[in-house]
């Protein structure tokens, strides 16, 4: 019987659940496997490897210790302990997690030394200054260099001489193919390091404790990975605005190049220059802050987040002969940015930008995202083999288009700014006929409004003109939002597409639908002369959006920054005074929803962090 072949079991027992629930409500539950080592002795011996194969010992924490003693030889995966302290018994682990001073750890260092992955915490800020602590701390480091066989080493927290950090990366030279490091101090010199076959670097950008981590690059001639962790020793100070220094696009230009210059940062150069000589397989760059929760970060740290600037960013990526990922965390997207990524617009293939809040004034912040949406735009138009693109305005673009209040604006003085913030309409004609492409289209960077004499020289007359200045800033976003969500993709591989915070969504549905079965079109109303007097209807696909599992649905509260980008539904009035239930989309929903109806290998839509599949009807 087939039943009878141990590989057969083997691969039947991959397919039984082991766990529960999702998230940080995973339970280790193996009933179905437990249910079928009842079977016979051959299932049993088949499925007990699969049954431990790996320890979680915080989600295992109920299971008696004699039992995970005499079932750790089967384990090849240890994620944490718990409480569980040992004695293992495994031979043949091929990763573990753990942290300094643990004597349990140690000894399975020891005793599996063919161990492939290591995640290792060091003391952090624990200062080593008894002789007991120096003892231990020796032990820690003696088994670390007894290990020669591992492909992947996450280590974070500690302090080494470059002595020690060389030989350890040496020691495993010939096998490690991915290395992370961050809160690492005391390195200064890698002199005589070779990595050949290392393809993933994660390093700590901007660390003076251990300067020489930017230069692990020249050691990886196979480099193809590069992840950048921003830095708290950097000044905020190093990142000015743009708007501060240009009133004109002339002028902007000018000194763009005069900032650029003067602006970079040393250590950037230092990374452009090292990738670029010793890296020609580099195909991804991410540069991420260290203080990233999801979606839902924190606006109080990232205000004063200090980024790399567009141009450092730009240098990175330029250095880059075929770029193919890039991921970023800014404060705007600039010219120099934008060109950077569109002279890669024949490889990238995916692109990750995260946009955070800077404290900047209103007006100020608009025109950045003004600009920051006209270069999206361009972006859309020219990266023609993009398929998965990710947009996250942690600062909530939709919040920011509003303009500030009358009592932020001048005492006493109350404007009226319905007007000036009304929806745009819809379609590209009408936009273009209300505002000519002398600002905010693609290609021409929009113009902040200036002041007049008269509204200067009078308070209220300037908090009044302040105010109309600002509604016609963010109506101008609202138009570049429009346009982007509008104009046709030219890139037809979009495989997956993330939108946070460009616009406030309608509360999560089962279903989105878009599309039409049979319509007039009023554009075919001139036919050819042989299709006189029939009657032409377009067919247009219908395409449903099912809400993805695990989504956050609208049974469940929203957090608070998904609640912010999500309406509220409301009734709204028909023509013939009837009422009924607002539509399950917003105006921009459905703008979005039309656009990307003819993306056909489009199956995963986020919007606003709650996910849909894509379902194609006929």
């Amino acid at each position: 019987s087939p039943l009878d072949i141990p590989e057969i079991l083997i691969r039947i027992g991959q397919f039984l659940p082991l766990w529960s629930g999702e998230g940080f409500r995973l339970e280790f539950d193996p009933s179905p496997l437990l249910r079928c080592c009842l079977v016979s002795r051959a299932f049993r011996q088949a499925f007990l490897p699969t049954l431990w194969y790996l320890y979680d010992g915080y989600r295992m924490r109920n299971i008696p210790p004699a039992i995970l003693s005499r079932y750790s030889p089967y384990f090849r995966i240890i994620t944490s302990t718990g409480p569980f302290k040992g004695p293992f018994q495994c031979k043949n682990l091929t990763e573990l997690n753990t942290v300094y001073g643990q004597e349990w750890s140690r000894a399975l260092l020891i005793s599996n030394p063919g161990l492939k992955r290591l995640v290792w915490g060091g003391p952090f800020s624990r200062r080593i200054e008894t002789l007991e602590q120096q003892q231990e701390w020796q032990l820690e480091l003696k088994v670390l260099m007894g290990l020669e066989n591992l492909d992947e080493i996450r280590m974070s927290g500690f302090s080494l001489g470059e002595g020690i950090f060389v030989k350890l990366l040496r020691n495993n030279a010939s096998s490690l193919s991915n290395l992370a490091m961050s809160t690492v101090a005391g390195v200064t010199s890698i002199e005589g390091l070779e990595l050949p076959h290392l393809t993933e670097l994660q390093v700590t950008f901007g660390c003076a404790e251990s300067p020489a981590l930017l230069d692990l690059v020249r050691c990886c001639p196979r480099l193809q990975r590069l992840s950048l962790l921003g830095s708290k020793t950097r000044a905020s100070a190093a990142f000015v605005p743009p708007h501060h220094q240009q009133q004109n696009q002339q002028q902007q230009q000018l000194q763009a190049g005069q900032h650029a210059a003067q602006e970079l940062d040393s250590e950037v150069v230092r990374l452009a220059q090292n990738i670029a000589e010793c890296c020609p397989e580099l195909t991804h760059i991410k540069f991420t802050t260290t203080s990233t929760t999801g979606g839902a970060q924190t606006n109080a740290v990232f205000r004063n987040q200090s980024f790399l600037q567009g141009p450092e960013l730009a240098l990175i990526a330029n250095a880059c002969r075929r770029l193919e990922g890039f991921t970023a965390e800014l404060a705007t997207l600039d010219q120099a940015l934008t060109s950077a990524l569109m002279a890669h617009l024949s490889t990238l293939k995916s692109l990750s930008l995260t946009f955070h809040e800077t404290d900047l004034e209103t007006n100020h912040r608009i025109v950045d995202r003004t600009r920051e949406m006209n270069s999206l735009r361009r972006l859309k138009a020219s990266l023609s083999h993009l398929q998965d693109l990710h947009l996250d305005w942690a600062g909530r673009l939709s919040a920011n288009i509003a303009p500030p209040s009358p009592a932020t604006a001048g005492a006493g003085v109350s404007t009226a700014t319905t007007a000036v913030l009304s929806t745009p309409a819809s379609g590209p004609a009408a936009m273009i006929a209300n505002h000519p492409p002398t600002a905010g289209h693609i290609g021409v960077p929009p113009q902040p409004t200036p002041t007049t004499a008269t509204a200067a020289a009078n308070p209220a007359a300037d908090a009044a003109e302040m105010m109309m200045d600002v509604g016609r800033s963010a109506f101008a976003v609202q138009e570049e939002v429009a346009a982007f969500l509008e104009e046709p993709w030219v890139s037809l591989d979009l495989e997956i597409l993330r939108l946070h915070g460009m616009f406030r969504s309608a509360p999560p549905t089962p279903t989105l639908t878009v599309g039409f079965s049979h319509d007039d079109d009023e554009d075919d109303t001139s036919m050819k002369a042989e299709d006189k007097g029939k009657e032409k209807k377009k067919s247009k696909a219908k395409v449903v959006w099912r809400l993805a599992k695990g989504a956050h649905s609208g049974t469940t509260s929203p957090s608070p920054h998904q609640h912010h980008l999500q309406l509220n539904s409301v009734m709204v009035s028909k023509g013939d005074g009837s009422s009924s239930s607002k539509s399950n989309k917003t105006e921009q929903q459905t703008r979005l929803l039309e656009n990307v109806t003819g993306l056909t290998r489009l199956r995963h839509l986020c919007v606003n962090y709650t996910t849909y599949e894509r379902i194609s009807l006929l």
